[in-house]
């Protein structure tokens, strides 16, 4: 248990740094975002559909837990990227407003458990039966939809680099 919880700061700060040289040598944000945000995609839908996998489900959990903190390594280029981004005069209230976004992650992600505990044990299914959005899959399927809306607001035309 305590490496599953472990997978995922292990990720992030493996491929931090990773992340962060990778930028600074193409020279923009938007690719390691996006392929950031691809990965995040990914990982949660393999974390809400563990339930499909019965044998081994603890090595997939364990995968899409790193998985999920390598996506989250992101972060480091992000902050670097408002730095960059902003006049020194705005700089403090930018970054507060993204440690601000980043804490009430965590504090709406337990509440939004919460509010999905009705949907039970059994829930509802889709696709065949391949999306099973019940109080255990919930909030891994609403992290896949806002992920695929964080990736398009960062593609060009909606994005731009400063």
């Amino acid at each position: 248990m305590g490496l599953i919880v472990a997978a995922n700061p292990l990720g992030q700060m493996i491929f931090s740094p990773l992340f962060g040289w990778w930028s600074n040598k193409i020279g923009t944000i938007r690719l390691p975002l996006l392929c950031s945000l691809a990965l995040f995609t990914f990982a949660s839908g393999l974390y809400s559909s563990l339930e499909m996998r019965p044998d081994h489900v603890k090595y997939w959990m364990l995968i899409s837990r790193f998985l999920i903190g390598v996506s989250s390594a992101n972060i480091a280029v992000c902050r670097s990227y408002l730095s960059a981004a902003t006049r020194l005069s705005e700089r403090t209230k930018a970054v507060s407003m993204v440690s601000l976004a980043q804490v009430l992650g965590f504090i709406v992600g337990p509440g939004l458990q919460t509010a999905v505990t009705p949907l039970g044990n059994d829930g509802y299914s889709f696709l065949w039966g391949f999306i099973v959005f019940n109080m255990y899959t919930a909030c891994g399927w609403i992290n896949v939809l806002m992920s695929i809306g964080n990736f398009i607001m960062f593609l060009p035309g909606l994005f731009e680099v400063v």
